[in-house]
């Protein structure tokens, strides 16, 4: 009886392990795909790695092109022209006040196959050669108004250009927007020009731009003075300026 129950546990014991050799076949099985799609991931990220890579290669190629192709001009200052404009009543008259310098210095850098990539540096105008049709009315813009002994230097600085086309190339006129700040004495205000541009040939740009401020913003103040009223609010400033390649 004894060898008899020996002999059936020993049974069920080698069916046993027979049985857990069986269940552990497949986990091995099962691990295999789990290791090709670990591989597949890696292979994806390495993919996508190299990808990412090319396009920042590309991206800076492009960047770099831009930045080859631009050609820097030099604004002229004897073909060139800032002005002023300001209605005002002069012994009961209403009449417009222009005031005007060619004393100008600035510097374009233009991409021409990718205008939006160009940049126009700050703009400076000497003050103190701002004249009228007055010298009377010189000598009190000078003196009060801008007070050049102190402030010789109206300053405009460029941030963003705005509406650029996608290429220029000689014969094309384009106008486009040029935002930047104004500094006039202490005084900066943000001002944005309407520019037009004209490539005349590929070592000459000519262009004109308009704007509008406030006196109260620049705290212009009109000297007292009893033939003249009314002087309006709002001044009128314009370029029109050649520039030439260096």
């Amino acid at each position: 009886m004894l060898k008899h129950f020996s002999g059936y546990t020993m049974g069920l014991l080698v069916l046993l392990m027979l049985t857990l050799s069986a269940c552990t076949l497949p986990a091995q099985v099962i691990s295999t795909p789990s290791d090709a799609t670990q591989g597949a991931d890696e292979a994806t990220d390495e993919t996508t790695d190299a990808g990412a890579s090319e396009d920042e290669s590309g991206a800076a190629e492009t960047s770099e092109g831009a930045a080859a192709d631009a050609i820097t001009f030099r604004i002229v200052p004897e073909s060139s022209e800032a002005r002023f404009s300001i209605d005002e009543v002069f012994l009961g008259t209403p009449q417009t006040v222009v005031g005007a310098t060619q004393d100008i210095a600035g510097e374009l850098r233009v991409s021409p196959s990718n205008p939006a990539a160009s940049n126009i540096g700050p703009i400076e105008i000497n003050a103190d050669s701002i004249a009228t049709d007055n010298e009377r009315r010189n000598t009190a813009i000078r003196r009060f108004i801008l007070q050049t002994p102190d402030y010789p230097t109206i300053t405009f600085t460029p941030t963003t250009l705005g509406n650029m086309p996608d290429s220029v190339a000689v014969g094309d006129r384009f106008t486009f927007q040029v935002s930047g700040d104004l500094q006039i004495r202490q005084f900066v205000n943000p001002v944005t020009f309407d520019l037009s541009l004209e490539v005349i040939s590929p070592t000459e740009i000519v262009g004109s731009g308009q704007a509008v401020i406030q006196r109260a913003d620049f705290e212009l103040t009109i000297p007292s003075v009893p033939s003249v009223t009314d002087v309006s609010e709002e001044i009128g400033l314009a370029l029109d300026f050649t520039a030439r390649a260096e």
